[in-house]
């Protein structure tokens, strides 16, 4: 029996046995249980919730590492293994054996597995760049290429009623579908970027949503025409280090609700697309890191904590009693003006809350907001059992955003809990900075450090004070430009079970800056280094 577990409001975590097992993925078994792999420890295990026992399963393989995994019909449990160049395995649930099917193309990397309703086991090779299949009964193995190379086919599912298997192109930012009765692949990109996906959910109606690990949303793709919402999450503090949510896969509901766990913010989140409402409850272990999860039977929400060492789970009926109420109607707003709209906060907890305001959007690559991109007439406030308060929002879309609908989060903060509200505007576009106007912002850095170096020459004879003070000014631009990167470049991080994600296409814009800072330093520096020569040559020439 393992230790009781312990709560975090409407969090109950349970501890592995096994220290640093690193558990990675769970998924609901039979009869109460739920099986979930152990990464670092090279174990499958099996929980029984009702009467909170735990028993494990060493893989017979030495240096295995087991990464995600399903059930069959018959309780048995396949998984993918990334030791070495890759194999899948089946367990046998009721006697406890094991069978190996190594995996064909070297260094491969399996991540997901499904299964499909003729037997048939799915899963994606990251690195291999490939789908394969073991055919149901003799489970023969056979792989099938993915059109575009270095893909990084990561997140699969089977859209249901179909023999169709949707997945993610994490290295590609694509998203793709697999015809099984005619193997044929088809490639869609959105018409909005997106960064590094992972989990993915198809339903019946070929509505497709999935996550961006590599940014801070869930994201709903209209196959047919292209098109892309966003649902940003709530951003980490700065403090974190951290400048994406980065969640991983997603869950469904019999209720349509979308379940995930943002593991650099260390949150569950539920996002709800009727109420368009967006729910987060923080984990009570710090650095939990959660990656991989799934929803039960009864709706209730399970997911890993690969860090903390522990398995979690929440209720279905968990809330954060805040709604934010926003207008339904999409806002239109020329390139670089401001628009406004008013909110509606309402607290239906027994207790009173008080509420801090921040705001999130879809229209930058992190979810990232600059503090002045947006103003509430008040960001923090207390609310009474029952009571609501209007609030006012003004917010301005950066003048370089292309044209196209976008979302902005409302976050209403208290304690551990988060809800989130969302605000659609129009962008009519904007013609974005140029190579010219950067050439401008050079010229009028250099003049300003000639400005600022030709007054302390004139005020001192020594120019020992010179380079200090250029240095100075450099690390303030330099500074300015550090916080440029954070907001418009993701942190790209390892995570457990997922090689580390593929560089992303410079941003140019941010590299001429850079360079004008360079260029405008190096010239201010030679020139008042000539003017101060300059000067000595004269005060020498009086001397005589």
């Amino acid at each position: 029996m393992i230790s009781s577990p312990s709560t975090g409001g409407p969090i109950q975590e349970y501890p592995v046995p096994t220290a640093n097992a690193g558990p990675l993925a769970i998924v609901p078994g039979a009869l109460g249980s739920y099986w979930f792999t152990e990464f670092s420890a090279g174990k499958i295990g099996e929980f029984f919730q009702n009467n909170q026992t735990l028993r494990e399963f060493p893989v017979p393989e030495a240096g295995a590492k087991p990464t995600s995994l399903t059930v069959d019909r018959g309780g048995n449990v396949w998984f993918s293994d990334q030791n070495r160049s890759g194999s899948i395995w089946k367990l046998n649930s009721s006697d406890g054996k094991f069978i190996q099917f190594p995996l064909a193309t070297p260094n491969a990397t399996p991540v997901s597995v499904v299964i499909d309703q003729t037997g048939d086991v799915w899963f994606t090779e990251i690195t291999g760049n490939k789908l394969g299949e073991l055919r149901s009964p003799t489970f023969v193995l056979k792989e099938f290429d993915v059109p575009t190379s270095s893909s990084g086919p990561a997140g699969l599912s089977l859209q249901p009623g179909t023999s169709t298997l949707w997945f993610t192109e994490n290295y590609a930012n694509k998203i793709a579908k697999f015809d099984i009765s005619t193997s044929a692949f088809q490639e869609f990109t959105p018409i909005r970027p997106i960064m590094s996906p992972v989990g993915i959910v198809a339903l019946a109606s070929g509505t497709i949503w999935f996550a961006e690990h590599g940014g801070s949303s869930i994201d709903v793709f209209n196959p047919t025409n292209g098109s892309l919402i966003k649902y940003p999450t709530s951003t980490p503090p700065v403090s974190s280090g951290f400048s994406v949510s980065a969640p991983a896969t997603i869950a469904l509901d019999a209720r349509g609700r979308l379940w995930f766990v943002e593991h650099f913010s260390n949150k569950v989140g539920r996002l709800d697309p009727s109420s368009g409402q967006m729910q987060e409850f923080e984990i009570p272990t710090q650095g939990a890191y959660s990656v991989l999860n799934a929803v039960d039977a009864e709706g209730n929400f399970w997911f890993t904590e690969f860090s903390g060492n522990k398995l979690g789970m929440i209720a279905h009926d968990a809330s954060t009693n805040v709604m934010v109420s926003t207008p339904h109607t999409i806002i239109p707003l020329g390139a670089g003006n401001q628009g406004f709209t008013n909110l509606t906060l309402v607290n239906q907890s027994p207790s009173p809350v008080r509420l801090t305001l921040n705001a999130s959007g879809s229209y930058t690559s992190t979810g990232q907001l600059p503090p002045a991109w947006y103003t509430f007439d008040s960001s923090s406030f207390s609310l009474s059992p029952g009571m609501s308060r209007a609030v006012k929002l003004s917010f301005t879309a950066n003048s370089s955003l292309p044209a196209g609908e976008y979302s902005l989060a409302v976050a209403a903060t208290y304690g551990n809990f988060t809800t989130l509200g969302y605000v659609s505007f129009q962008s009519t576009g904007g013609s974005g900075a140029s190579f010219p106007s950067l050439l401008v912002v050079a010229i009028l850095a250099v003049a300003v450090l000639i400005g600022a170096g030709y007054g302390l020459m004139r005020r001192r004879r020594s120019g020992a004070t010179l380079v200090p003070a250029l240095v100075l000014l450099f690390a303030l631009g330099f500074s300015g430009f550090t916080v440029i990167t954070s907001i418009v470049s993701p942190v790209i991080a390892k995570c457990p079970g997922l090689p580390p994600g593929q560089a992303q296409a410079a941003d140019y814009t941010i590299t001429y800056v850079f360079i004008a800072l360079l260029t405008a330093l190096a010239i201010a520096y030679f020139y008042i280094k000539f003017l101060w020569k300059r000067k000595g040559d004269s005060l020498d020439a009086g001397a005589t």
